[in-house]
């Protein structure tokens, strides 16, 4: 399985990803962070937090990802 360094690596790219690709999301109140436990075997749940910003107000969301250990396929969910 993967080791603590590695899962705070992979939390550090995904943040990382939706800063450059993902222009709505306030890179400020942006929160990438693994989960206690996954919701599936073999796989590695993050929970994303941020704001979307919009041309009235920022709308804060949360959505859990799990990516898989072996195959690095992602699932999003809310």
């Amino acid at each position: 399985l993967l080791q603590r360094g590695a899962i705070l690596a992979r939390a550090r790219e995904i943040k990382e990803g939706i800063r450059r690709f993902e222009p709505r999301i306030a890179p400020r109140r942006l929160d990438v962070t693994a989960a206690a436990g996954a919701s599936k075997p073999n796989a590695v749940t993050f929970v994303i937090r941020a704001d979307v910003t919009s041309a009235v107000k920022a709308l804060p969301v949360e959505f859990q990802t799990d990516v898989e250990i072996d195959t690095g396929s992602a699932t999003l969910r809310e």
